[in-house]
């Protein structure tokens, strides 16, 4: 294994033993789980949990969804307040934005959303995307590898027309939409930071959130549109199979199996060997306190130097998408 993989690797089990202090809180805080979650309903987190990047100043985001059965209010209560109960004793931040994301969703709205405008009121589109880019389960397993597989099947329900030459293109253009709308979000929360923040603490925070976008929300888009070309430029078809692998690897996983399928293609893997070194440098820059961050951030000169490597990891970024999608099909419609 080279430096980068021993890295990824490490952080990778640090977070999983982080992780595991919660998961097995919250099996102890949750009464009757039996009941509550049994093989229909699931915990899963995303954001650095989801991604295996966990760090000891991480916050920890997790959904709610329940599978083949009503999402009865008094259930997602029982579960909430035990989710919030082992957030404060195995030292994670309370829940952002004051609870909102842990409502109980059902798999059955996670598909039949998609594409209405019920997805962005619900907040549905959210919680199928993260599912599917940057997940893993806390507590019930079945209900999640489920829940997976209903998502996926709904992104592939024309492929019977296909069956040797399909390509997700509404899975693509939903990926696709959902980093634009990471865009825009950040370009909102610049507003509402501007009330609440004096300018030069307003400066650093916009500057490290910017940062941010630019490498670990972009991977995490951009990791499954990349692994999602590389499978079209191999056989010019993506199956179900596929994209269960890809949901099952980290970001960072995906794009070093890309490097090992494209191993005979320089430009290819090495690509993908510069990503991967630029982001280990991301994460050791960023496995700090958010006040330390801030006060970095406070350095003109220090906030120029991370925005330019975020500058050229997004050049890089797309480069490889560039690379992959010559004579790809599916890069057009990523495109138009």
């Amino acid at each position: 294994m080279t430096n980068v993989d021993d890295d990824l690797s490490a952080r990778a089990a640090r977070s999983q033993t982080r992780l595991a202090t919660f998961r097995e809180g919250f099996a102890a805080n949750l009464e009757r789980s039996e009941v509550l979650l049994s093989d229909h309903t699931t915990l899963y987190a995303t954001g650095s949990a989801g991604r295996g990047e966990l760090s000891p100043f991480s916050d920890l985001d997790v959904f709610l969804v329940r599978r083949g059965r009503p999402a009865r209010t008094l259930d997602a209560v029982e579960i909430q307040a035990a989710i919030v109960r082992t957030l404060r004793e195995v030292g994670f931040p309370p829940p952002s934005r004051d609870g909102e994301f842990l409502r109980m969703h059902t798999a059955e709205r996670l598909v039949a959303n998609i594409g209405k405008p019920e997805d962005d009121a619900e907040n549905t589109f959210t919680a199928r995307m993260l599912l599917l880019l940057e997940s893993e389960a806390v507590a019930g397993e079945t209900a999640y590898r489920a829940v997976v597989d209903d998502v996926i099947a709904a992104y592939w329900k024309n492929a019977e027309f296909h069956p040797q030459d399909y390509l997700p293109i509404v899975l693509v253009n939903d990926v696709v939409r959902y980093w634009r709308i990471l865009l825009l979000n950040y370009e909102s929360k610049n507003t509402e930071k501007r009330l609440e923040l004096s300018a030069e603490r307003l400066k650093a925070d916009l500057r490290l959130r910017s940062y941010k976008l630019r490498f670990s929300r972009c991977m995490t888009c951009y990791s499954v549109l990349v692994s999602l070309l590389a499978c079209a430029r191999r056989t010019g078809h993506v199956g179900l199979d596929d994209m269960r692998e890809i949901v099952g690897l980290s970001p960072m996983a995906r794009l070093g199996k890309v490097a090992r399928d494209f191993s005979e293609e320089a430009r290819v893997s090495g690509l993908v060997h510069d990503l991967r070194a630029r982001y280990v440098d991301f994460l050791e820059r960023t496995s700090r306190s958010k006040e330390e961050q801030d006060t970095l951030f406070s350095d003109p000169t220090y906030r120029r130097a991370r925005l330019a490597e975020g500058d050229a990891f997004g050049d890089v970024v797309f480069a490889l998408v560039a690379e992959l999608g010559r004579d790809n099909r599916l890069y057009r419609y990523m495109v138009v």
